[in-house]
C-alpha cells in the first residue's frame, strides 16, 4: 500500500512558500512604521530636501500665500521640529488632536508631513529596487547550484539564505553604519542595511520557484504535476493573506517597533529546513518510500530523451514566437498592478489616506484574498469553457479582456471614497490573478515543449523588470500620478494582449 510520502513533500513545499511570502511581506507591511524610523533618521541633505519640498507646498496655499520667504521658513523648521520630536516621543497625532488645530496649523501640518512623506518614498524605493535585482538575479546561478548540488542540500540551502537575510534586517542601522565606513555613502546608513538585507532576501528568495518546481518534477508523475504545482502555488496566496494578521500581532506602531516579523518569519524558515532533512530524500534513495510508490512516481518517465530534447536552449528562445512577444509586453505592463499591490499599498492607504496602522493590515488582506480568489475562478473559468468546446483563443480571452478592462479602473482610486477604493483594489487583484493565471498558459499553448523553459525564464525576468518600473514610479511620483500610470499600464497590457498576442491557436505556433 503507497503511503503517499509525495503528497508530505508537496505540503513542505506550499509551507516554504507561505514562509516566503510572509518574509517578503514583512517589509511592504511594517513600511508605514519603517517610514518613521527612517525620517528619524534623516541627513542633513534629507532633512533640506523635505524642507524646500514643504516650502513649495507651503506657497501655493491660501493660509500662506501673503507671507514672506523668511516666515514661511521659520513655521517650516518649527513644524519639522515639533514633528520629529513627536516621533522621538512616540507620539503621533490622532485625529482627535488633528480635529483642534486651527485651519492655518492643520494645512502647515499636513504639508509638512506629505513633504517629509515624499522623501521617505524616494529612500523606501531604494530598498524595494535592491530586491527586485536580487530577485531577478537569483534563479539562473541558484537554479545551475541546485542541479549541482540537488534538492536535498540544495533546497535547505536557499531557504537558510533568505531566513538569515530576513533576520539581520533588524540590524539594518548596524549594518549601514559598517558599509558607510568602507563606502563613504551618498544616503543615509540604514537605508544602505536595510538594501543590503533586501537584496540578499530576494537573491535567496528566487531559489524557491526553480527548488520547488525541479523537486515536484522528481517526486511526481506527470498527470499528477499540475496538481502538486497548485498546490505548491497556492502558498503565495495564503502566505499574503495570513501575513497582515501575522504581522499585526508581532509589532507594536505606537512604540516604533517593526522587528519581530523579521526574526520570526525567518525562524520558521530554519524550523522548516530541519522538517525537510527529515522528511526529504531523492525518491530512489528514500529509507520509506514503498516499492509500489516508487513506481508509481517513475512509471512514466521516458527512458531516454530524444537527443533534440536533451540540446539545451538559450534563454532567448521564447522570443522567436510572436505570441511569447506579445504575452511579454502584456505581462510587462500587467505585473505593474501587481507589484503595486504587494509593495506600497500599506504605504499609500497610511500615508494618503490616512489610514490607522491597525485597520491597514485587513484591507491589504482583503486585497490579498480577493487575488485568490481570481487565480481560482480565473483558472476554472478558462478551462470550463474550453471543455464545453470553445476554442483556446476565445476561452482565454473571454476571461482576460473582461478583466483588463476592469483593472484600468485603478486610475480612480485617488479620487474616490475610502471605501469605494478598496473595493477598486480588490477587483483589481482579483481581475490581474484571474488574468495571469490565463496569461501564464499562453506560452504553453503555442510553444513547443523544449522552449518551455526558456520561456519562463524571460517570463521572470519581466516580472523583475516592472517591479524595478513600479517602485520608480511609486517612489518617485506621488501615489495620484502612480495610479494614473497603473491604469495606462492596464490599458497597455490590453492593448498587447489584442494585438501582439493576437490568435491564441497551437496549431499556428507563429514564428517571426
Amino acid at each position: 500500500m503507497m503511503k503517499n510520502f509525495r503528497w508530505y513533500i508537496a505540503g513542505l513545499l506550499c509551507l516554504a512558500t507561505i514562509i516566503n511570502y510572509v518574509d517578503r511581506q514583512a517589509w511592504s507591511i511594517t513600511t508605514p512604521i519603517i517610514s518613521n524610523v527612517i525620517k528619524l533618521s534623516f541627513s542633513k541633505s534629507d532633512l533640506d530636501k523635505a524642507k524646500s519640498d514643504a516650502i513649495e507646498l507651503i506657497y501655493s496655499s491660501d493660509d500662506f500665500k501673503n507671507l514672506d520667504e523668511a516666515k514661511v521658513k521659520e513655521i517650516v523648521d518649527s513644524e519639522f521640529e515639533k514633528q520629529l520630536n513627536q516621533l522621538k516621543e512616540h507620539k503621533i497625532p490622532k485625529d482627535e488632536d488633528l480635529k483642534k488645530l486651527s485651519a492655518a496649523e492643520k494645512t502647515c501640518y499636513d504639508l509638512v508631513k506629505k513633504a517629509m512623506d515624499g522623501r521617505v518614498k524616494a529612500l523606501i524605493m531604494i530598498v524595494m529596487i535592491a530586491f527586485e535585482i536580487g530577485y531577478i538575479l537569483g534563479p539562473t546561478p541558484l537554479g545551475w547550484f541546485l542541479d549541482r548540488i540537488g534538492t536535498r542540500k540544495g533546497y535547505p540551502f536557499t531557504m537558510a539564505f533568505w531566513s538569515l537575510a530576513g533576520i539581520i534586517t533588524v540590524w539594518a542601522l548596524q549594518i549601514g553604519n559598517i558599509i558607510d565606513r568602507f563606502f563613504h555613502l551618498t544616503t543615509i546608513p540604514i537605508i544602505a542595511g536595510f538594501a543590503l538585507c533586501r537584496f540578499i532576501l530576494g537573491l535567496g528568495e528566487s531559489g524557491n520557484w526553480p527548488a520547488a518546481i525541479k523537486t515536484i518534477g522528481e517526486w511526481f508523475p506527470t498527470k499528477e504535476r499540475a496538481f502538486a504545482i497548485g498546490i505548491f502555488n497556492s502558498g503565495s496566496s495564503v502566505g499574503a493573506f495570513i501575513a497582515p494578521f501575522v504581522i499585526k500581532a508581532l509589532i507594536d506602531a505606537d512604540k516604533n517597533i517593526w522587528q519581530p516579523p523579521f526574526i520570526v518569519a525567518g525562524l520558521f524558515g530554519f524550523v522548516w529546513i530541519l522538517a525537510w532533512l527529515y522528511l526529504y530524500y531523492a525518491p530512489e534513495k528514500h529509507p520509506k518510500l514503498t516499492k509500489e510508490e516508487y513506481e508509481y512516481i517513475v512509471s512514466d518517465r521516458p527512458k531516454v530523451f530524444p537527443e533534440n530534447e536533451m540540446k539545451p536552449l538559450p534563454w532567448y528562445e521564447g522570443l522567436k514566437y510572436r505570441q511569447v512577444r506579445g504575452v511579454l509586453l502584456s505581462r510587462f505592463c500587467a505585473e505593474n498592478l501587481w507589484k503595486f499591490s504587494m509593495y506600497w499599498l500599506p504605504l499609500y492607504l497610511t500615508q494618503s489616506r490616512g489610514v490607522d496602522i491597525n485597520k491597514m493590515f485587513f484591507f491589504v488582506a482583503a486585497a490579498a484574498i480577493s487575488s485568490e480568489f481570481g487565480n481560482l475562478v480565473g483558472g476554472w473559468m478558462s478551462s470550463y469553457f474550453i471543455k464545453i468546446g470553445w476554442s483556446i483563443n476565445k476561452s482565454r480571452k473571454s476571461v482576460m479582456i473582461p478583466c483588463g478592462i476592469i483593472m484600468i479602473f485603478a486610475l480612480l482610486v485617488p479620487y474616490v471614497s475610502l471605501a469605494l477604493a478598496i473595493l477598486i483594489m480588490c477587483l483589481v487583484t482579483f481581475c490581474y490573478q484571474a488574468w495571469s493565471v490565463n496569461m501564464q498558459t499562453i506560452p504553453a499553448d503555442v510553444v513547443p515543449h523544449r522552449a518551455l523553459g526558456a520561456t519562463a525564464g524571460l517570463a521572470h525576468i519581466t516580472a523583475g523588470l516592472a517591479g524595478l518600473l513600479t517602485n520608480t514610479v511609486s517612489g518617485l511620483l506621488d501615489f495620484s500620478a502612480a495610479f494614473i500610470f497603473l491604469g495606462i499600464a492596464a490599458a497597455l497590457a490590453l492593448f498587447f494582449l489584442i494585438f501582439a498576442v493576437g490568435k491564441i491557436d497551437p496549431e499556428e505556433k507563429v514564428e517571426g
